[in-house]
């Protein structure tokens, strides 16, 4: 009838006004009882006042025409008039009342259906995702902490970064991200997200996204929990299944050789233990799925058993291994470790290949002793190798004498003022048996700069390093010099 300019002001209440009684509240729509004649005064009153309380719109219980002059005026004070025919006043106030309820029942109704199809099932989270898509009717993913997506739609959401872990929309053009945190089992921070990509409609429907999204993160809790609880119970099983392989003092009986071919254990062969270790408070048990991925992608198939600090671990070999075999398996476990470095700072110990039962416990001893030693060597890359390790031990020992001390600090004098940590980093070469990008994945750095570095020490020196005595005794020096520092 007026303010026809005004339409699409926002509504969020509606108010009954009865006469001059009744206060319109902001961004009302006023339903007037009582009107009267449109053409009355009373109308012009009326409108003043819902603009001084900064109401959306007048809603009339009359379809007659309206003055020029309130047609005008509710223009000027940017309000819509909207008039109906039906005289029930009552009426006009729930339906009015019920439209403006619509969306948020309408939010409620996904709510409930995500509570009932999700929230109430335990879920894996492919299965999840694919009930959220359907219910959303847009692809959803969840991912790690990376952004990257682990199940359900491929969304990959570069340099996402889960902190804080708090809901979240992104805006790009017209797409909204729709990101929602699932807190981690110690309740510190999110190590799960939900997240979809719709496009931008209204904010009812990014708010309706966004708790549909929160509603089925208590699926996942729910599905987590009951597997962290079977994964416990399966790491109890296997701890208690080593304690017992590793007292055992003579053959095993049939009932433990049973429940070890139950667990997939081997006891014949050749075992090489591995001990991978972490010195920070961290959750072993969440972590066990990235040391198997670590050791999937190296194609080691190997047993995992989670500890009080770390993982025991062994690889079981159908014979003897010779030294080329040992030393790839070596370089395989590297690269476990440095995967496993993404997530966790480790030090790694390997022991040597022994037979048996009594072999894998002798292993697996070997690769604690070794892990313990590989903690404080960052040199090494905190990864010693047992083989390695012995000779080390003896290298360490001569190089503690009150002659060699000296002739070893005078021998090095020269790279200590050198830019690019010289000594450490033809330390960690000669220890990589002078592999460049081995040795270049220990300090961190590209292979070009370790063969830069190493070109620069034999010029400062004036040493040739291809010389099998020059090499001994530049090592011996710098064991000496490290382990004083």
């Amino acid at each position: 009838m007026a303010g026809g300019a005004y339409l699409e002001a926002e509504i969020t209440d509606v108010r009954l006004v009865h006469g001059f009684r009744g206060q319109p509240g902001r961004n009302s729509l006023v339903v007037a009882v009582d009107a009267g004649d449109v053409s009355d005064w009373r109308i012009d009153v009326l409108l003043r006042k819902a603009s001084d309380a900064g109401a959306a719109g007048l809603l009339l219980p009359t379809a007659s025409p309206l003055l020029p002059t309130t047609v005008l005026l509710a223009d000027r004070l940017a309000i819509a008039v909207v008039g109906s025919q039906d005289d029930s006043v009552v009426d006009l106030a729930v339906a009015a009342q019920e439209a403006l309820a619509a969306p948020d029942i309408e939010r409620m109704r996904f709510v409930l259906a995500a509570h009932h199809t999700v929230a109430q099932q335990q879920r894996a989270p492919e299965e999840l995702a694919k009930a959220v898509s359907h219910l959303l009717g847009s692809d959803v993913a969840v991912l790690d902490r990376s952004g990257a997506s682990i199940a359900g739609a491929p969304l990959v959401l570069p340099g996402f970064d889960p902190h804080p872990p708090v809901p979240r929309r992104d805006r790009d053009g017209t797409a909204v991200t729709v990101v929602v945190p699932v807190p981690s089992a110690l309740g510190t921070a999110a190590d799960l997200w939900l997240a979809t990509v719709i496009e931008h409609q209204d904010a009812t429907w990014e708010r309706t996204v966004q708790d549909v999204l929160t509603v089925a993160v208590t699926g996942l809790q729910r599905w987590r929990a009951a597997r962290r609880t079977e994964l416990e119970r399966e790491a109890r099983l296997r701890t208690s299944l080593l304690a017992e392989l590793l007292r055992l003092e003579a053959e095993p009986s049939p009932g433990l050789r049973r429940r070890l071919t139950e667990m997939g254990w081997r006891l014949d062969g050749r075992h090489v233990g591995v001990r991978i270790g972490v010195a920070e408070e961290v959750d072993i048990l969440a972590l066990s799925d990235k040391v198997h991925a670590a050791l999937r992608a190296e194609n080691l198939d190997a047993q995992v058993v989670e500890g009080a600090d770390g993982w025991s671990a062994w690889v079981t070999l159908d014979r003897e291994p010779t030294r080329t075999e040992v030393g790839e398996l070596v370089s395989a476990l590297r690269q476990v470790q440095r995967r496993l470095n993404r997530f966790v700072t480790s030090h790694v110990g390997v022991g040597r290949a022994h037979g048996g039962a009594e072999g894998l416990a002798l292993s697996l001893g070997e690769a604690a002793d070794a892990a313990r030693l590989a903690r404080g060597r960052r040199e090494v890359g905190r990864f010693l190798h047992i083989d390695r390790l012995g000779f080390a031990q003896l290298l360490l020992a001569w190089t503690r004498t009150d002659t060699f001390e000296p002739a070893a600090r005078e021998l090095l004098a020269p790279l200590v003022d050198q830019p690019g940590d010289l000594i450490a980093t033809v330390s960690a070469y000669l220890d990589a048996e002078s592999r460049l990008t081995e040795t270049a994945a220990v300090l961190g750095v590209h292979r070009n700069t370790v063969a830069a570095r190493i070109a620069r020490v034999e010029q400062v020196l004036g040493l040739d390093l291809a010389n099998a005595d020059e090499r001994l005794a530049l090592h011996l020096a710098c064991r000496a010099r490290l382990s004083l520092d």
